[in-house]
């Protein structure tokens, strides 16, 4: 495309023109080069304006001259808010002062002065109507031509959905380890209490072999094998039941007893040993006691 640029009227004395000097330019390079300008700058802000993460663009004294409507979103700010402020008045710390505000900024900003781009840092802020808001945030340098930092690039990603995971799995890791924590006490106190009927078991199992005892005798002893035997499936039942106690399952159960017959029992599945350690055991029920 051709046009003239410069144009000059040569005029005589009578006032007439004599000459007509023009130059012509050729635009086409220029004006191609306008519209591959535009053309970028189109595609750039379509991308920034529908990128999922918030987008500021700050100057060299870090005034915002851009956000993208993610960080709008991000923040419950209005596009009018943004511009011509500085990042740490919009990110307020959840303690509500500005000191953790300006000390995570501050942190990002001093990878922006080596010209290198600053790793993410998560931080929990406020927006604007006081929620909390847990991001990620990111800041690049802006260089000129000449290498020099005009202004920066600042990411930020919302990141409430993956702390709520967090959470979730740390709520399943505690669980699990409360989960093997009962278990565990649940096999300690099972190995404690099989350990009682056994040796009555085997405790009176001795004693029923012996001679002079009477019919009357060996058929006591024979009972007391028989109920701690009882004793002894009921706790292997128990422990065969310890699924139900890591899903949570087992289901406890009341049923009336006959106290003094419970206590009687006791002393017989204790008597043995006790005889063996030549301790005397005796039962001693107070007034008042329910059958």
């Amino acid at each position: 495309t051709e046009r003239p640029r410069v144009i000059t009227r040569v005029g005589g004395k009578d006032g007439k023109i004599l000459k007509i000097f023009g130059i012509n330019m050729d635009e086409t390079e220029r004006m191609a080069n306008e519209a591959e300008t535009i053309r970028k700058n189109y595609i750039i802000k379509t991308i920034t304006d529908n990128a999922v993460s918030g987008l500021f663009m700050t100057d060299s004294d870090g005034l915002i001259t851009y956000s993208n409507p993610s960080a709008l979103e991000i923040t419950g700010f209005e596009q009018p808010e943004f511009l011509g402020r500085r990042i740490d008045e919009i990110l307020k710390s959840q303690s509500g002062g500005p000191e953790q505000a300006s000390q995570t900024v501050q942190a990002m900003k001093s990878s922006i002065e080596d010209k290198k781009i600053n790793k993410a840092v998560e931080d929990t802020f406020l927006k604007k109507d006081g929620r909390l808001m847990p991001v990620s945030l990111s800041m690049s340098p802006i260089t000129g031509a000449e290498g020099k930092v005009i202004g920066t690039v600042i990411e930020m990603q919302d990141i409430t959905r993956w702390r709520l995971i967090e959470n979730d799995l740390l709520a399943a890791k505690n669980a699990a380890e409360a989960g093997s924590r009962a278990k565990s006490h649940f096999l300690a106190n099972m190995s404690h209490e099989i350990r009682t009927p056994l040796g009555a078991v085997l405790g009176y199992s001795e004693l029923i072999a012996t001679e002079s005892l009477s019919p009357k005798t060996r058929r006591e002893f024979a009972k007391i094998i028989e109920e701690n035997g009882q004793i002894v499936v009921a706790i292997i039942n128990d422990i065969l039941d310890l699924s139900k106690v890591e899903s949570g399952t087992l289901q406890m159960r009341s049923e009336l007893v006959r106290t003094q017959e419970l206590f009687e029992e006791l002393l017989l599945t204790f008597q043995t040993k006790a005889e063996l350690k030549q301790v005397s055991l005796e039962l001693k029920l107070e007034a008042g006691t329910p059958k």
